[in-house]
């Protein structure tokens, strides 16, 4: 159906605002710049181009756009037609450079200023963690004002962060939210109890007993530090900063360790709190604020080791109760230290080890052949990139286990944009495509590697993700770039074509999805109907249809 005269005049007044360098002509990143304005898909913008493109010198000039829209028939062209006239007079122009939308007063979670708060945070909770248990139960022989105005600006502090939240963005996935209103709600939906339970001035509460309790639920604010630091910037730099492996060795296990003598000491501390009894005739530390914490602390380890010399006894029955409660959960503590450091040793991450797996025969193929010092150095350098994206059980084999609905959702969420919107799987569903998942491969070149070269056998096709090439067609003298979107090979899995007619050469460091041939054909062997869809859609890609 061709389009109305009205629309054919819009279109072509188009043209100018598109032409934005105002060459004459529209070049390939000005219509992925219309293309991605309008919502469509970068992959699209081949076929778009040889639609338009008559010339095949990769422009799109004033007469080929004239011409394709007062004749074309094209219904892909017809709905970008259709998208760009209704962007144009819905907004007056195609190309609107957004407002970039300022908060007032709001704090972007991975700004300098958020980092330095947190980092003065973590500070105050290694002191809450330390102190608050031991201030609650040996406090009375160390009351201090110097302690009484840390206790002060540890509150104060918290009260600051409870503002400081509410101005704070936060990630919804990967985008950030920054509007005060939903920044508000989710920070009351989500940890702002925890935060205003632990702000609370404790030292000001009237009951003595009642403010060593609240004190004490002031430690639920490391369950949010735990939170926060796992999943925010400063977990992920100490990550980075401690993610070789021979620091991981040594890491974990300190960890464990820290956690233990974390655990000994709230033990120590709740012994203390739960009576007077256990300590007041156990030889003579009774009076001596450091013994008895030494006592303590010598019987939270004894009972959390399952040891249990029984040298110190509770004398009431909260303290038998406290006795009960710390065996339990001491014993179940110290089991999962042993477990977890069975896990370390034994059973590692399954991707990680798979991983070490794979390089540990590499490097036997490797010494096998003697490989030059170079040669060994590019080849393992190159394996190590490609090895780190597979993960330790094939794809292909839980892909066969799912039912075909939630195959269909599985690869439409794995399989990359770039790969779904290719023109040569037009008319194909998700379902299907999802069969060669298993078979894509990322693969990268650095700039001036030669990713094929004309004249040679073909293997497989490509499509580029990241960075820039140049693809040169010898016979006709076809000379253009090719961009993120863009794709080529698609002859060689279809078995139209031996051998590629063309060479492409990397401008920049680039990263391709690849299919082989062979993998793709057993693949689809049994979908005559789908291969054939292909090869009609290769056609029209070819023949600007």
């Amino acid at each position: 159906m061709c389009l109305s005269k009205d629309a054919q005049e819009k279109l072509i007044a188009i043209f100018h605002e598109l032409d934005e360098d105002r060459s004459g002509t529209i070049g390939t990143e000005e219509l992925r710049k219309a293309l991605s304005t309008l919502g469509v898909p970068r992959a699209r913008a081949s076929k778009l181009l040889c639609t338009c493109d008559k010339s095949g010198d990769g422009n799109i000039d004033f007469a080929e756009w004239e011409k394709v829209v007062s004749n074309s028939t094209n219904k892909e062209f017809s709905n970008l037609a259709e998208l760009l006239i209704s962007k144009r007079e819905s907004q007056g122009a195609i190309f609107i450079k957004p407002e970039r939308e300022r908060w007032k007063f709001m704090l972007h979670p991975e700004s300098r200023a958020r980092h330095c708060w947190d980092t003065l945070l973590v500070i105050l909770l290694m002191y809450i963690a330390i102190m608050t248990p031991f201030l609650s139960s040996f406090g009375n022989d160390f009351e201090s004002e110097r302690l009484e105005l840390v206790e002060e600006v540890v509150a104060y502090a918290f009260i600051v962060d409870i503002f400081i939240n509410f101005r704070t963005g936060y990630y919804d996935c990967k985008d950030v939210i920054m509007d005060p209103k939903t920044v508000a709600c989710h920070y009351l939906r989500g940890w702002f109890i925890v935060d205003l339970v632990s702000s609370l001035p404790m030292q000001n509460l009237a009951a003595f007993k009642v403010s060593k309790l609240f004190k004490v639920v002031r430690l639920s604010k490391l369950l949010e530090f735990q939170h926060k630091f796992r999943n925010g910037q400063l977990g992920q730099v100490l990550d980075d900063l401690t993610s070789a492996s021979h620091l991981q060795m040594a890491i974990r296990p300190a960890t464990i360790l820290l956690y233990l003598l974390l655990f000994c000491h709230w033990l120590a501390c709740f012994l203390k709190f739960s009576g007077p009894g256990y300590l007041m005739e156990y030889q003579d530390v009774s009076g001596n604020p450091g013994r008895e914490y030494l006592a303590a602390l010598y019987w939270a380890m004894t009972t959390m080791t399952t040891v249990g010399y029984g040298d110190i006894t509770p004398k009431s029955d909260w303290e038998r109760v406290f006795a009960m409660v710390g065996m339990a959960v001491g014993g179940s503590f110290y089991g999962y230290v042993i477990g977890t450091i069975s896990s370390i040793v034994s059973n590692r991450d399954l991707n990680r080890a798979a991983y070490q797996h794979r390089l540990d025969n590499l490097q036997a193929w490797l010494e096998h052949h003697r490989f030059p010092k170079d040669m060994r150095k590019r080849i393992r350098s190159y394996l190590k990139e490609h090895l780190s994206e597979r993960a330790a059980i094939d794809v292909a084999e839980i892909m066969h286990d799912l039912s075909p609905e939630l195959r269909e959702d599985v690869g439409n969420y794995l399989l990359h944009d770039d790969v779904k919107t290719n023109p040569l799987f037009d008319g194909i569903s998700t379902g299907i495509l999802a069969h060669t998942l298993h078979l894509i491969q990322k693969v990268t070149a650095h700039a001036d590697a030669v990713v094929v070269r004309s004249g040679e056998p073909g293997t497989a096709m490509f499509i580029l993700i990241k960075g820039t090439a140049t693809y040169e067609r010898p016979s006709d003298d076809v000379i253009k770039t090719l961009s993120p979107g863009d794709s080529f090979g698609e002859e060689i899995v279809l078995q139209v074509a031996e051998s590629y007619t063309y060479s492409v050469v990397a401008d920049t460091y680039v990263v391709c999805f690849m299919i082989p041939e062979d993998g793709f054909l057993n693949c689809f062997a049994t979908m005559p109907d789908v291969v054939a869809r292909m090869r009609e859609n290769h056609r029209q890609n070819q023949n600007g249809g």
